[in-house]
Protein backbone atom coordinates (compact mmCIF):
# COMPACT_ATOMS: atom_id res chain seq x y z
CA UNK A 1 0.00 0.00 0.00
CA UNK A 2 2.37 2.87 1.10
CA UNK A 3 4.78 1.53 -2.06
CA UNK A 4 2.15 1.96 -4.40
CA UNK A 5 1.22 5.51 -2.68
CA UNK A 6 5.23 6.31 -2.74
CA UNK A 7 4.90 5.65 -6.45
CA UNK A 8 2.05 7.93 -7.24
CA UNK A 9 3.54 10.69 -5.33
CA UNK A 10 6.59 10.18 -7.83
CA UNK A 11 4.88 10.10 -10.77
CA UNK A 12 2.32 13.55 -9.67
CA UNK A 13 6.70 14.79 -9.24
CA UNK A 14 7.54 13.88 -12.33
CA UNK A 15 4.43 15.13 -14.02
CA UNK A 16 4.79 18.69 -11.82
CA UNK A 17 8.47 18.55 -13.00
CA UNK A 18 7.48 18.63 -16.92
CA UNK A 19 4.79 21.14 -16.63
CA UNK A 20 7.26 23.38 -14.93
CA UNK A 21 9.87 22.94 -17.73
CA UNK A 22 7.74 23.71 -20.41
CA UNK A 23 6.74 26.48 -18.79
CA UNK A 24 10.33 27.59 -18.13
CA UNK A 25 10.84 27.24 -21.86
CA UNK A 26 7.72 29.33 -22.51
CA UNK A 27 9.39 31.71 -20.49
CA UNK A 28 12.81 32.03 -21.92
CA UNK A 29 11.80 31.81 -25.17
CA UNK A 30 9.41 35.04 -24.41
CA UNK A 31 12.33 36.67 -22.80
CA UNK A 32 14.49 36.31 -25.58
CA UNK A 33 11.94 37.22 -27.88
CA UNK A 34 11.44 40.99 -25.57
CA UNK A 35 15.40 41.30 -26.08
CA UNK A 36 15.24 41.57 -29.31
CA UNK A 37 12.48 43.41 -29.62
CA UNK A 38 14.35 46.16 -27.30
CA UNK A 39 17.17 45.85 -29.09
CA UNK A 40 15.61 46.62 -31.99
CA UNK A 41 13.53 49.68 -30.61
CA UNK A 42 17.23 50.72 -29.23
CA UNK A 43 18.96 50.78 -32.70
CA UNK A 44 16.04 52.27 -34.33
CA UNK A 45 15.67 54.62 -32.00
CA UNK A 46 19.66 55.40 -32.33
CA UNK A 47 19.91 56.00 -35.82
CA UNK A 48 16.65 57.63 -36.47
CA UNK A 49 17.57 60.25 -33.33
CA UNK A 50 18.52 64.12 -33.52
CA UNK A 51 19.15 64.43 -29.71
CA UNK A 52 19.34 62.30 -26.46
CA UNK A 53 15.66 63.22 -25.96
CA UNK A 54 14.53 61.67 -29.34
CA UNK A 55 16.33 58.43 -28.15
CA UNK A 56 14.16 58.22 -25.21
CA UNK A 57 11.04 58.91 -27.14
CA UNK A 58 12.06 56.59 -29.49
CA UNK A 59 12.41 53.73 -27.05
CA UNK A 60 9.59 54.51 -25.12
CA UNK A 61 6.78 54.00 -27.97
CA UNK A 62 7.48 50.63 -28.81
CA UNK A 63 7.90 49.67 -25.00
CA UNK A 64 4.56 50.96 -24.27
CA UNK A 65 2.34 49.32 -27.76
CA UNK A 66 4.05 46.01 -26.08
CA UNK A 67 1.82 46.62 -22.91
Amino acid sequence: MIEREALAAIAEYEQALSRLEQTNDRVADAARELEGAFTSAFESAVLAAKDLQDVARGLLRPGLAAL
